[in-house]
């Protein structure tokens, strides 16, 4: 079983060197990779939030609430 190399230019533990530019690639799509991941999960967070305002904007549209309390826990439940 053959492995890539932890540092550039060093062997794995039973396999073949690396060259430095193959690894130099690999970390920066890796690099890249992560930053997606992240940015997904952020856009999956506010979407989320967003969708969760709306529905309590929804309920409030079609539900006539007199006293302000109830707004304010539909508001807070919608953002926990």
């Amino acid at each position: 079983m053959t492995g890539i190399s932890g540092e550039a230019g060093r062997p794995a533990a039973n396999g073949p060197v690396v060259p430095q530019d193959i690894t130099r690639v690999l970390r920066r799509i890796i690099r890249r990779a992560r930053a997606v991941i992240v940015v997904k999960g952020c856009c999956a967070v506010a979407a989320a939030a967003l969708g969760s305002m709306l529905a309590a904007m929804a309920v409030d549209a079609g539900v006539t609430l007199f006293a302000s309390w109830p707004r304010w826990v539909l508001s807070l439940s919608a953002l926990a």
